[in-house]
């Protein structure tokens, strides 16, 4: 009886230990177009919004992201291997909860913060992305200073949209 119970066992166990080896990856990172590409130049993101003052700090959130994740290395000079593009387009707000009683009054939002972008490889004159619309998302809770809530959230919209930035450059999607 023990003899039979010792196969399914093992299939088991091994199973289970290659399944924590399912998110490693084997290989160059990002693809064809990214090949040879080690450092990238970000440089001040343009805003097509009326929002004002979403430049420099989104420009930073990005150039935080890059230097956090590793694969590339920021370049503040035009000598790096690969430039980035980014233009926010819009910041959208959606109702996310109201008040019990009241359907009219809004206790949590959600902004978002979209953007596009484009990367080239300077070495090959590829995109590595061309174009893609990005968004950046976080929700809120408004309680009596609607304004001050949306002030503290933005920014983080901005770190999240800058995380999908970074993660769409060097992983390729």
């Amino acid at each position: 009886m023990k003899a039979s119970l010792i196969a399914p066992c093992a299939a088991l166990m091994l199973a289970l230990g290659l399944g924590g080896c399912a998110g490693y990856r084997v290989g160059s990172v990002g693809g064809k177009n990214i090949q040879g590409v080690s450092t990238i130049y970000v440089p001040v993101i343009h805003n097509a919004t009326l929002e004002p003052g979403m430049d420099v700090p989104t420009t930073s959130a990005i150039i935080r992201a890059f230097d956090q994740e590793g694969t590339l290395k920021t370049s503040g000079t035009n000598a790096a291997d690969a430039e980035l593009t980014v233009t926010i387009v819009s910041i959208g707000r959606e109702q996310m909860q109201t008040e019990y009683l009241d359907v009219s009054s809004t206790t949590q939002l959600k902004i978002s913060v979209s953007a596009r972008v484009t990367c080239v490889n300077r070495r090959t004159g590829k995109k590595i992305v061309d174009n893609a619309e990005v968004s950046g998302v976080n929700s809120y809770f408004v309680g009596r200073d609607q304004v001050e809530a949306e002030r503290q959230a933005l920014p983080i919209a901005e770190q999240d949209l800058a995380k999908r930035i970074v993660a769409l450059v060097v992983e390729g999607w």
